[in-house]
Formats: C-alpha cells, structure tokens, sequence
C-alpha cells in the first residue's frame, strides 16, 4: 500500500532500507558489520550474539561496504578505487594501528581521508577523528585538504568550518567531528597533550608526515 512504499525505499543484501540514499544504505551496512568485528575482536573465539549475527547475514566485509559508500557518494575524479586502496580498506578497518608508507603522489591521503570521513559519516554521533600534521598549514596541504573535498562532494548534515578545521556533527560540537590540529615540530609534550582530553566511545587519530615530532622514542606513546 502506499503507507508502505513511503518507507520502503531501497531493497538490497534482501533487506529493506528506510532511505532513498544509497550511500547510506551501505554506511548502515558498514556499521553492522564494523560493530560485528569490534565485537570479535573484545570477543576472541566467541560466536556472535543471534541477533548481532542476524544483522549481518548476507552482507559484505565491512571494508567493502565502506568502500562502496566512497564510491558511490564521490565522482570518479577525486576518488578511484585501485588494488592499495582495497588494502588499505582493509587495515583500516581489521587494525587499530597503522602506518603508511609510500612516495608523494601515490594516493595514501586520498585514501585514507576518504575513509576517515565515511567511517564518522557513519558513526558521526559517537566518534572524535584528531588529524594531525607538524603544523595547520602543512596539514592543509596534505590529508586534510581531502577530507574537505570529501565533504564538499557528498552533500550532508556535518558542518564545516574553515577558521577552525572542523567538520562537527553540530554548529558547536567540540567532541563529535573531525578535527585538524598542528602539533609543533620537536614538541612532543605538546603533542601528547593534544592527543589527550575528549571522551567519547570512538577515537581515530591519523598523523600525516609528522618528521621530527616522532624521532625522539620517549614520545611514541601508545
């Protein structure tokens, strides 16, 4: 009946989604499978709950999902998928640490950023993203510059606010967004502070290029 077309939207993975938004159709698919793997993770050798399980039958990896989402919300222009970027999906989400390696050029911040900014896209109500570079002019240069692009190109409720390198689930969010910050070259008391402070249930953090920040091994903390 027509009550029931209004909600009925997309079918897909023989599921009924309550959007008429692809892209979130595949960002709910990513969280219901993220949140399965996080729970493997706490739970090693445990199978998952019923219900938990019943949310993912018959869905994809979650890399693939979030994958899709990209894909299908960014032109092909400013987003390619290419045989790195499915690995670095795939670290991205089974690792909770690591390192990108790589020559200027070679799409490590395309990649990553497009990822950082659809995972929030995803869990935007409960996760804190801290970006960081040796400085905010340097930042702006590097992975945040894309993450900009992202969101310019995929039309959405986050707000951005240049002054501030922010992109916050609300106008005056201070914990719920993606947040770029310069962490002073050979300071690493500084940095450490920058990285401490906000409560929140999720936490990325994402260096790009940080060359002297890190040399000194009393400020590699976990």
């Amino acid at each position: 009946d027509a009550r029931r077309m209004a909600v009925e939207r997309i079918r897909k993975y023989g599921r009924v989604f309550t959007t008429d938004d692809p892209v979130e159709v595949e960002l709910a698919c990513y969280k219901a499978t993220r949140d399965s793997l996080e729970w493997q993770r706490k739970n090693p050798g445990v199978a998952l709950p019923p219900v938990m399980q019943a949310q993912v039958n018959g869905l994809l990896p979650a890399e693939e999902h979030l994958l899709l989402a990209c894909s299908l919300a960014l032109p092909e222009k400013i987003f390619r998928i290419s045989p790195w970027t499915r690995k670095r999906a795939w670290a991205f989400v089974h690792h909770p640490w690591h390192t990108e390696l790589g020559a200027g050029g070679c799409g490590k911040s395309t990649d990553i950023g497009a990822l950082i900014y659809f995972d929030f896209c995803a869990y935007r109500d409960c996760t804190t993203v801290k970006v960081y570079s040796t400085t905010k002019e340097s930042l702006r240069k590097r992975i945040w510059k894309d993450i900009v692009k992202f969101h310019q190109a995929y039309p959405s409720d986050l707000k951005y606010t240049p002054s501030t390198f922010q992109i916050t689930y609300g106008a005056a969010d201070t914990i719920h967004g993606i947040f770029g910050l310069g962490v002073p070259r050979d300071n690493g008391d500084i940095a450490i502070s920058n990285l401490i402070g906000v409560h929140n249930t999720r936490h990325i953090c994402a260096a790009a290029a940080l060359q002297g920040t890190l040399a000194n091994p009393n400020y590699m903390h976990p």
